[in-house]
Parts: C-alpha cells; sequence; structure tokens
C-alpha cells in the first residue's frame, strides 16, 4: 500500500481524532428538562452544536450564564454524541487562598469558602436557612451580631431588637414596652 492510500484510510481516524475533546463557548443553557444541554461554539470558527448534555458531579448544580467556556467530548469520535462534562467562567473567578481550599460561589458575589481557618459564608443578597427539625448552633463562643435589627420569636412571644429599644410581645409585656440595652461590642 503507497503512503497517498494509507494517508486516505487514516484521515476519518485523524479527524475523529481531532475532535474527540474541543473547548467551547455556551451560547445558550437549557434547564427545563431532565438535564441540563447546552448551545456551544468552538473555538477556531467551528460550527455550533445544541441540544448537548451537560454533566454534572451529583450533589452540585449550576447554571452558567452565556460566554462560559466549556470542555467538551465527542464519544468514541463521534460528533453527534457530544457531551459537555466542565464549565468554568473566568469573568467571575474566585480565588482560593490555600492549597486544598474549597469554595462554592456564583457571579454576584456569593460563596461558601471551606479554608484552612474555617468556613466562611457570605451573601449581599440575604441568607436563609431552615429546618423543620431542629437548627443547632453549638460552639465554645457563639456570637451573633446584628447593626440594624435582631428579631427572635416563638410561639407567638418575642423581641425585636433595635440601635435604641427593644420591642417585646412576650406573655404578661405590652408591645413597645422600653428596655434599656447595653449592646456588646462584637468584632467581625
Amino acid at each position: 500500500m503507497d503512503a497517498r492510500s494509507f494517508n486516505r484510510y487514516l484521515d476519518p481516524l485523524k479527524r475523529r481524532t481531532r475532535l474527540m475533546a474541543t473547548r467551547s463557548v455556551l451560547d445558550r443553557v437549557d434547564n427545563s428538562g431532565g438535564r441540563q444541554t447546552v448551545q456551544i461554539h468552538r473555538y477556531g470558527g467551528m460550527d455550533g452544536d445544541t441540544g448537548i448534555e451537560r454533566f454534572q458531579n451529583y450533589g452540585f448544580a449550576s447554571w452558567p450564564k452565556q460566554g462560559a467556556e466549556s470542555v467538551d467530548l465527542a464519544l468514541g469520535g463521534n460528533g453527534a454524541h457530544r457531551v459537555t462534562i466542565c464549565v468554568d467562567d473566568r469573568r467571575f473567578y474566585f480565588r482560593v487562598t490555600d492549597e486544598g481550599d474549597v469554595a462554592v460561589y456564583d457571579d454576584r458575589g456569593q460563596y461558601a469558602w471551606l479554608s484552612a481557618t474555617g468556613i466562611k459564608v457570605s451573601s449581599p443578597l440575604g441568607i436563609d436557612a431552615e429546618t423543620t427539625q431542629t437548627l443547632r448552633l453549638a460552639g465554645k463562643v457563639v456570637q451573633i451580631h446584628a447593626t440594624d435589627e435582631f428579631r427572635f420569636d416563638v410561639n407567638g412571644h418575642g423581641q425585636v431588637w433595635l440601635p435604641t429599644k427593644v420591642d417585646t410581645w412576650q406573655t404578661g409585656e405590652v408591645a413597645g414596652t422600653a428596655h434599656p440595652i447595653t449592646p456588646p461590642e462584637v468584632p467581625e
């Protein structure tokens, strides 16, 4: 067999091998089905693909923004059977500071960061923790700090602590009863 004939047989294999793993940019995400699908266009000017299944790690879910980058595989070198296995977005990169740190974050400035010094959860939008069972906070030192208002209630009885007064609705007291307060200085 001459070299030209040999190369003609190898060309389809070369094409399939070259396209097995590609880098792409997300154009659209469809989160309406049983598995998320994406529409992508590949680097190098290649035409885009639609309806590509996006595999996510069990227990973690995300909805990436348009323009995020992905790594895509053509299973068995078959371009008709593509899957997206990884999505990243350098526009919203969260920099951890120590080896072994882990963070979950988004484009809104929210994060949960497991670091070498402890766990930090932060959100400019608010944080809700809810359970139908017991919610327990325990530690050697427990600090709760509010700048504008601290509110608690149990079965219709409670208090609102404001910077200048405490409003209460406990049994035997009238709502709005003034109580002297001296808030402790709590470092953040």
